[in-house]
């Protein structure tokens, strides 16, 4: 018997293997957290499909499986309009109206301009909430100057009337951020022109000095810069980031004590000078063309010190990324306090009132952005992808998006939460099955996804 008739199909030079799912990551502790939960899950709800482990290094695979669930530059796209009905990626092609922060509130800032309602009473009004943002492109310092005249202008207005009043700081913080960058890399706090100006000047320092001591600082050239562990850990080199934005500061975020779940609230009798700064990471799986489901198992991600507004400099008071906490605290998990920086809460601590704003953000931005940009969100009804969505809630219980990431670090959830993970793969493959006719098979495992949206 032919290799063909085995279950090898090949058209225009092109062959993949049918029954065969191909997976492809590159080799490191990060992804084999990731291959250690997805594996399993495969394995137990696709018995009668053939794993196969492709060595990343070597590129993708050259006959991959009908079924690709690989690191994005690992997947072999040749096969995605070739075999629409015989194939399946765990990625969009492109999807960087969602992924890229700048293109991302062009979308929101559209949303709002296209669907706002012509009365404040209008039915049907559900607003994507995101801090106030200013997009724009820099790649040195000495460009500030011209950017306030443009791009920053509205900005360069708000900052100046940002003044303190005696005594005080001003009441406004702004944060920067690299449209491009993740993992924290040069997110920075400021409240002032010169604040902004002193960032920028910053990094172009470091990334000379490690230009000058090719690529390596002593623990006595530390000393002497003046810059904390925090900011070299997360410092970016500014002509190559380019794309930038600024964003109004949520500075009065829910502190809650992971410990005690009564404190997810609004109750205004608890003392929270003690309590930690917080966000939320939401699983988001995209199917097709399109359906959108949220897991249930929502994170909260908490930073390492206790919240204040007196030090915009320490990062650890202000930066609830994982890989921050991480590594501050020495790669054991815990943060200054010896508290754990991230937790998992149970769907059922979160107020409906928090639960029903993410349903309607999540439904409305990728409905948006799904009809309305269609070139940077490229739609497939083979491909399918698991996003990391990041909000924030503030103290009266509104929740504010931060940002939509693709390829999730899932090994920053780290081993105490596996299980979760494991969960959210399992549910994943559940609801494929349900969705794709390709992995149609019958399985006990119930779907742990609690809502979908039809955009």
């Amino acid at each position: 018997m032919s290799a063909k008739t085995q279950g090898e199909h090949e058209e225009h030079g092109h062959a993949f293997r049918a029954g065969h799912i191909t997976v492809c990551y590159p080799s490191g502790q990060a992804n084999e957290y990731t291959l250690g939960c997805l594996i399993p899950a495969i394995e137990q709800e696709l018995p009668g499909w053939t794993i196969d482990r492709s060595i990343s290094h070597l590129g993708p695979a050259s006959r991959p499986g009908s079924v690709q669930w690989s690191d994005y530059d690992q997947i072999n796209w040749a096969a995605l309009k070739s075999f629409p009905q015989e194939t399946l990626f765990n990625a969009y092609p492109i999807r960087k109206a969602l992924i890229r922060k700048n293109y991302l509130i062009k979308a929101v800032e559209a949303y709002a301009v296209k669907k706002k309602p012509t009365s404040v009473d209008e039915a049907g009004w559900h607003a994507i909430t995101i801090p106030k943002s200013y997009p724009f492109t820099l790649s040195f310092s000495d460009e500030l100057d011209e950017l306030w005249a443009d791009e920053l202008y509205e900005l360069a207005e708000e900052l100046n009337t940002n003044v303190p009043l005696e005594g005080k700081h001003p009441k406004k913080v702004w944060i920067l951020k690299p449209a491009l960058a993740d993992k924290a890399q040069g997110i920075r706090l400021f409240r002032s022109r010169e604040e902004l100006y002193d960032i920028f000047t910053e990094f172009e320092r470091l990334e000379e000095l490690l230009e000058e001591q090719s690529q390596e600082i002593n623990d006595q050239q530390q000393d002497d810069q003046g810059a904390n562990d925090e900011q070299r850990q997360t410092w970016v080199s500014v002509s190559q980031m380019r794309d930038w934005i600024i964003q109004e500061y949520v500075s009065n975020p829910l502190l809650i004590d992971p410990a005690k779940p009564e404190t997810y609230s609004t109750d205004k009798s608890i003392d929270r000078s003690s309590f930690h700064k917080h966000h939320l990471r939401v699983y988001v799986l995209a199917v097709g063309a399109l359906s959108v489901y949220v897991f249930e198992d929502i994170l909260s991600l908490f930073s390492s010190k206790m919240y204040t507004l007196d030090d915009l400099s320490d990062l650890g008071v202000h930066l609830t990324n994982t890989c921050l906490q991480e590594s501050l605290s020495g790669g054991g998990g815990g943060g200054s306090t010896g508290e754990k920086p991230q937790v998992t809460v149970s769907i059922g601590s979160h107020p409906v009132q928090v639960l029903d704003q993410i349903d309607s953000i999540l439904a409305n931005l990728f409905s948006f952005v799904a009809q309305n940009d269609p070139i940077n969100f490229q739609l497939n009804p083979n491909c399918f992808e698991i996003f990391g969505i990041d909000f924030l809630v503030d103290h009266n219980l509104k929740v504010w998006l931060l940002e939509v990431n693709s390829g999730p670090d899932f090994s920053q959830t780290g081993d105490d939460l596996k299980p979760t993970i494991k969960r959210l793969f399992k549910s994943t493959i559940a609801v494929l099955k349900s969705e794709v006719p390709l992995l149609r098979r019958p399985s006990p495992t119930e779907a742990q996804f609690l809502s979908k949206s039809e955009p």
